[in-house]
């Protein structure tokens, strides 16, 4: 990664072991730290802290500066964004399940969702899909309710909605195909970047205003970059 490149970073965490606890919360905010606290459940908590260590990684990147003049701040709906970032138009969103985490940057708008493969129907997630996403999705495996599932999701984060936008006003097409579309009134959104890829049991989609790659990266090679990044700020 280097200065101002769009990009996706996302970790499976496989060993919690490895985790070096210290290094990631030396680096996040104590607002984080604090929410990680509150956590309950373990797994919950080891991504909550990497993906706000992630997050602040790749802007350090990404704009050339320290962690210590990255300006953090949380919006009235609760979404951290950086103010050194949204200054040139640009934004980071992040997201965590347990065992994944990924975040992307991007000198626009972007939306990334992650999610572990797991027992749903279409039943579950029939109150936020598009009617016409339900009749596609009928009779599909949790391997592609998940896909869908992630896709929907990015999309509504690229826009900042959150779960507040309406099912019917957008829908995923060419679920079944490699590349899906995001469609609007029936209006396919060319000009957005949508990405889905798989790594084991984990789906992970992002929606973009430019071409945003998607780089799975291991914990231990993360926190390597994480130790030397913090290494050449203290030097």
């Amino acid at each position: 990664m280097t200065v101002g490149e769009s990009l996706v970073v996302a970790i499976k965490i496989a060993d919690h072991e490895e985790l070096d606890r210290d290094l990631l919360m030396s680096v996040v905010s104590a607002e984080r730290r604090a929410k990680v606290s509150r956590l309950h459940f373990e797994s919950d908590r080891v991504a909550s802290l990497l993906a706000a260590a992630v997050a602040r990684w790749m802007l350090q990147v990404f704009l050339g500066v320290p962690n210590s003049a990255l300006d953090m701040r949380t919006d009235p709906g609760g979404k951290p964004f950086c103010v050194n970032l949204r200054d040139i138009g640009g934004e980071f969103n992040m997201s965590h399940t347990r065992g994944c985490v990924a975040c992307g940057v991007a000198p626009g708008r972007i939306g990334v969702d992650v999610e572990v493969i797991r027992p749903v129907t279409v039943a579950d997630l029939s109150p936020v899909l598009h009617s016409e996403e339900i009749d596609e999705l009928s009779g599909a495996t949790n391997e592609a309710l998940i896909r869908a599932w992630t896709l929907r999701e990015a999309y509504m984060k690229y826009l900042g909605m959150g779960l507040s936008q309406p099912p019917g006003s957008f829908r995923i097409a060419r679920l079944a195909e490699e590349q899906p579309q995001v469609q609007v009134r029936g209006v396919p959104q060319t000009r957005l970047r949508v990405v889905s890829a798989r790594r084991g049991d984990a789906w992970l989609a992002t929606v973009s205003d430019t071409e945003a790659p998607v780089v799975w990266i291991d914990l231990r090679e993360f926190q390597a970059d994480l130790r030397r990044a913090t290494r050449m700020v203290l030097a």
